[in-house]
């Protein structure tokens, strides 16, 4: 775990401290939070950041290793000491879903789902990059308030995005909306691709 730990801040272009505090704790402390779950290939990729994945080979031995990059057919992985490039489906031979990533949440994000009825620069962020992404703007643009107006594009994506449709902005739908309008310096599995066809 520590070594995939390493990896994947090399990743963020970050130093891991190994004797001192976890290394979720220490990603906090640079802007960014863990988050674990379990997802089929696709919707993985379609978060767009490296993660920590659990292999578990034929003899049952498992290994963590980071989920580094994907061009479409081939995905690269960091393992201690060697990196390897592999077919997405024999890498889905051995993996069972459970993965691991950082990510950058959008400024001043409360750490619950941002819901209808709530206020702050966080509903600011997320109408402004609806917009961008729908490519129009979601009026009022210069409101700060989660209205119906924005929860019915908040839906919207969700269902296009084969996300849960329940109009709160969780993590999962905060990811999946920074993915998507990009963010300088994060870094990403692949270059180029529709995340509406792979979600």
């Amino acid at each position: 775990t520590q070594e995939a730990f390493a990896a994947l801040f090399d990743a963020w272009r970050l130093p891991l401290t190994r004797n001192g505090p976890s290394a979720c704790e220490q990603a906090s402390a640079s802007g960014l939070r863990c988050y674990a779950d379990s997802s089929a290939f696709l919707p993985l990729v379609s978060l767009d950041r490296p993660a920590i994945v659990n292999l578990v080979l034929d003899n049952g031995v498992e290994h963590q290793v980071v989920l580094r990059g994907w061009d479409g057919s081939k995905v690269s992985l960091s393992a201690p000491s060697t990196d390897i490039s592999v077919a997405a489906g024999e890498f889905s031979r051995f993996w069972y879903g459970e993965f691991l990533l950082l990510w950058q949440p959008p400024p001043s994000s409360p750490t619950s789902a941002m819901a209808p009825g709530m206020r702050g620069p966080a509903v600011l962020w997320l109408r402004r990059c609806l917009a961008s992404i729908v490519g129009a703007p979601i009026p009022p643009m210069d409101s700060d308030r989660y209205d119906n107006g924005l929860e019915t594009q908040v839906r919207a994506y969700q269902a296009s995005r084969r996300l849960k449709v329940d109009g709160l902005v969780g993590e999962r739908t905060q990811m999946m909306i920074n993915a998507e309008v990009g963010q300088p310096g994060v870094p990403k599995l692949r270059d180029t691709v529709d995340a509406a066809t792979l979600a």
